[in-house]
């Protein structure tokens, strides 16, 4: 695998300093972007996010021609005309310098069939943290893991309230009706998917798209993984830059109606701008 970083392409592996902030504590922020095999989509969107956390948390860093980069690590992994994940990366290795981007390219399959399940995460996580992306992400890769054992496709995180916030890797609306619903808390993730849903929704007189700060989960369910609020919604779905917009099937032992129509008209967008 070909990447790119500090002005120059590297094959397979990277060095790190062990004294680093990237290696000690996993310090850093990166962004997941969908190559459709002709445009990197919403790529400046991407790039305002990144680079918006890098500003928040005040840590210097350094720009790239990510329109020209880009392609050309997408083209030395021979994955021009195919779908690709593509990852800016912006690990800190050192306090005294401005972090520079690192740039990846791997095959990516769309699975535009995919149904997902669910499973309700005991684990709580409610920090600052949760509205980027941050290179530690060990939080979000356990509670993925430990469902993805027992047969699921993803957790469900929540807060330590039981309010639902997102998956694990996406972010979550949930509708009756007309109504979508999007979960509203602290320190809110801002998805990209989810704006461009917002709009498309709308757009297509579809339904509105609304927050609503009060979705819960009873602790009680946590072991059982039996979400109580959510059985006033008909249907679920999930939302990031790699899927689009696709159905929840099953959310612990709660099933949902699977609404096809409303997924495809988002995941166009989102996938085929």
């Amino acid at each position: 695998m070909i990447y790119y970083y500090k002005n120059a392409f590297h094959a397979d592996s990277i060095s790190l300093d062990i004294r680093s902030p990237i290696f000690r504590f996993g310090v850093g922020f990166f962004e997941t972007i969908f190559y459709n095999g002709s445009i990197v989509c919403h790529l400046q969107t991407h790039v305002r996010r990144i680079t918006g956390s890098l500003e928040f948390y005040k840590i210097p860093y350094e720009l790239a021609d990510f329109d020209e980069l880009i392609p050309d690590v997408v083209k030395r992994n021979g994955l021009t005309e195919e779908n690709a994940r593509i990852n800016i990366y912006y690990p800190v290795e050192t306090d005294a310098s401005p972090a520079t981007p690192l740039i990846t390219a791997y095959p990516y399959t769309l699975n535009r069939e995919k149904i997902y399940r669910l499973d309700v995460s005991p684990y709580h996580h409610d920090s600052h943290l949760c509205a980027h992306k941050s290179m530690n992400y060990m939080h979000y890769y356990l509670a993925r893991r430990a469902t993805m054992q027992r047969g699921f496709d993803d957790a469900l995180l929540v807060d330590k309230a039981g309010m639902v916030r997102e998956t694990t890797t996406a972010s979550v609306l949930f509708r009756d009706g007309n109504k979508f619903i999007t979960p509203k808390t602290d320190n809110q993730f801002p998805s990209i998917a989810l704006e461009i849903a917002a709009s498309v929704l709308t757009l297509r007189m579809v339904g509105q798209v609304s927050p609503e700060p009060a979705i819960g989960v009873s602790e009680a369910g946590f072991g059982e993984s039996c979400p109580t609020s959510l059985d006033q919604y008909r249907y679920a779905y999930m939302l990031n830059s790699l899927i689009g917009m696709k159905p929840i099937g099953q959310i612990g032992e709660m099933k949902f109606d699977i609404d096809s129509k409303s997924c495809e008209g988002v995941s166009q967008r989102v996938l085929f701008p």
